[in-house]
């Protein structure tokens, strides 16, 4: 006994209506009320599967021979209605796994753009930290050369004093020396010409070994005191450069802008030219002379 289908008529005169009407419906998607009323639509659809289901099993439950035709029939409705739901729910589908993709695309050209800003940053520090080592060599460099000249100055002028004090000793002694060559070419009158005249060469060869020794002696203490006045000079130097360093930048900037500012009172010719190498010695004895008014 064929299976009583007429229990479907209802069902299949409400999808052929669902067809006939979606065959109609035009929804656009892209814009959210379209796209609401075509969620919509398929909502109204999907209820019609749960009719089929309902209608379904209340023939499957009268009539348990024809389960085979009913199922048929039924596979064959829901097929219907897939396509019809494949229609509208593919474009959604197809909006949605776009929007994620934009999504993810977006969200990985955000990360590229900040690991790219992140490197930029890291590049522009190592540029910066290399010109800093840079300058701050440069600086030294010119530290050392304006130490070194004007310690050259000071120990060239203690040398000259010292030179100066040991030729007016070693001419002392020369004269008392020719003073004492005149006794003994006095005395000479008086003595044996071979006395008076191994006197003479006695008086004579002291004469001239104590010219040496001054001389000598006055080489020693110019090397001793170019010594000391070069070891003295690093060390006020390096007093100096702590000193300053030890100061805020700002009380370092004023003690500067002080030491410019006396110099240019006491030596406006030596100011106006602070690319010279004098310059920079004379700001540097203002400075400490005012680090060690400071610290008085």
């Amino acid at each position: 006994m064929p299976a009583d289908l007429t229990k479907f008529d209802p069902i299949r005169a409400e999808i052929a209506k669902y067809k006939e009407e979606n065959a109609s419906l035009v929804f656009n998607y892209e814009d959210p009320q379209g796209n609401k009323e075509a969620r919509s639509h398929i909502y109204k659809l999907r209820q019609t599967k749960a009719k089929i289901n309902d209608v379904h099993k209340t023939t499957k439950a009268e009539a348990l021979a024809a389960c085979q035709e009913i199922d048929s029939e039924k596979r064959l409705l829901m097929g219907a209605v897939e396509e019809m739901i494949d229609v509208h729910a593919k474009p959604i589908k197809a909006i949605e796994d776009r929007i994620e993709q934009e999504r993810l695309a977006k969200i990985a050209a955000e990360q590229e753009a900040k690991e790219l800003e992140e490197k930029r940053k890291a590049d522009e520090m190592a540029a910066r930290e290399v010109e800093v080592a840079r300058r701050e060599a440069e600086v030294k460099a010119q530290e050392d050369e304006t130490a070194r000249i004007k310690a050259e100055i000071t120990a060239n002028r203690q040398a000259k004093q010292i030179a100066e004090e040991v030729a007016r000793k070693a001419e002392a002694r020369r004269v008392k020396a020719e003073e004492d060559a005149r006794k003994a070419e006095y005395m000479q009158k008086e003595l044996n010409a071979e006395r008076v005249e191994r006197e003479k060469r006695i008086a004579l060869d002291a004469a001239d070994r104590a010219r040496q020794e001054a001389a000598a002696e006055a080489e020693r203490q110019h090397r001793a005191q170019r010594r000391k006045e070069l070891q003295q000079r690093e060390e006020a130097l390096a007093e100096c450069r702590r000193a300053l360093d030890a100061l805020s930048p700002t009380a370092r900037q004023q003690i500067e802008a002080q030491a410019r500012q006396q110099l240019r009172q006491d030596n406006p010719a030596l100011a106006a030219h602070p690319d010279t190498t004098a310059y920079e010695i004379v700001i540097l004895d203002y400075i400490a002379n005012i680090l060690d008014n400071a610290s008085d």
